[in-house]
């Protein structure tokens, strides 16, 4: 199966799966730093400038393993409201890709911090819990596939997430304010990981 029927058959069932098997993420910095990031990201994203965009972009690369090369010769002129309205333009997310560090994970990341209802991460991990496939760069940078994987999410976030939400915030993986793509997305992460949370 290629990503987009991977991704086509992916149901709300197969994840309460993965969160029913998830352990305590309690210990995980990675899990533990999300909610106070993302309220740093809140406070910052009040301005909606240039420079909270590049620093925003830099508190979520510290969070990442990969320092951030922010290229400011590609131009953003409605970053904040292509961002705040959920855009899934293909010229708008190629313009982020190219300035922040030629990523999709990047810029998925930063559109997440910034619009957690409207976007969910899309990283290695993730695409590995969809497709079952390793995650070569021209896989998981693509922005085509980060649009069908958003697209699917958004569809999905739409359905009844409420027992799969009670595991994961029985198991203090999100909290109750979690966003639902973002919930979705941390089964996908999780999901055939030999690395559990």
């Amino acid at each position: 199966m290629d990503f987009e029927q991977s991704l086509n058959a992916l149901q709300v069932k197969d994840l309460i799966s993965v969160a029913r098997a998830l352990p305590d993420p309690t210990g995980d910095p990675v899990f533990r730093a999300y909610q106070p990031l993302l309220e740093f990201v809140r406070r910052c994203a009040q301005a909606k400038d240039t420079v909270s965009l590049l620093g925003i972009a830099h508190a979520i690369y510290g969070w990442m393993p990969t320092m951030l090369r922010f290229d400011e010769q590609y131009p953003l002129p409605h970053f904040w409201d292509e961002a705040l309205s959920g855009s899934l333009d293909p010229y708008f997310l190629e313009g982020l890709r190219a300035a922040v560090n030629h990523s999709v994970v990047g810029a998925s990341k930063v559109l997440h911090f910034i619009n957690p209802a409207d976007y969910a991460i899309f990283d290695s991990r993730v695409y590995w819990g969809i497709a079952g496939k390793a995650a070569y760069d021209y896989r998981v940078n693509h922005v085509g596939n980060f649009i069908l994987y958003t697209e699917r999410l958004r569809q999905l976030a739409g359905e009844n997430l409420e027992p799969l939400r009670k595991i994961l915030t029985a198991k203090n993986v999100i909290a109750l304010t979690t966003s639902n793509l973002r919930a979705l997305e941390v089964c996908l992460f999780c999901r055939n990981s030999t690395q559990g949370v």
